[in-house]
């Protein structure tokens, strides 16, 4: 994730790890609390009436998790904040232009394919699919419903 701090200064920070997770800009940030923090959205198809049985059809999945989208912008423009926004391929395909526009101030990162089915190989294609809409490299994953995924496929995806 990138936050505040603009991807070329993040790369030049010494990694942080944790576990199985890399923070690039974590010993940064901890020597300029007050300065910055890593902030990050999920983009997505809304589906979760799905988990409870309840049926919402894609269509109306889309338009909510566009909805969202729309409510947050102002905010982050107004406040002048960059964050990463983890989205689906899926909805980056519904909704291209909106990606690209993210884009251009924010990281774009992937949040697998679709929200609700995983496989191992939407790793790779969702990243493919993200990079070719946002025009910029994807870096950054994150599982939907924060599932637990295996880090050697991460890995291998890119």
């Amino acid at each position: 994730m990138v936050g505040l701090i603009d991807t070329d200064l993040a790369e030049t920070i010494p990694a942080y790890q944790h576990g199985q997770i890399e923070f690039t800009a974590r010993s940064y940030m901890m020597q300029h609390p007050s300065r910055y923090i890593l902030l990050s959205f999920d983009v997505e198809e809304f589906d979760m009436p799905l988990e409870y049985g309840i049926p919402i059809d894609p269509a109306t999945q889309m338009e909510m998790g566009k909805a969202g989208l729309d409510a947050i912008l102002p905010v982050l423009n107004e406040e002048e904040i960059t964050a990463t926004l983890f989205t689906t391929a899926n909805f980056a395909m519904h909704y291209p232009d909106a990606i690209r526009a993210l884009a251009a101030k924010h990281e774009i990162a992937s949040h697998s394919f679709y929200h609700s089915n995983f496989s191992n190989e939407h790793l790779l294609e969702s990243k493919q699919q993200l990079e070719q809409i946002s025009g910029q490299s994807v870096v950054g994953f994150r599982m939907p419903r924060m599932r637990a995924v295996d880090i050697e496929e991460v890995k291998k995806a890119g």
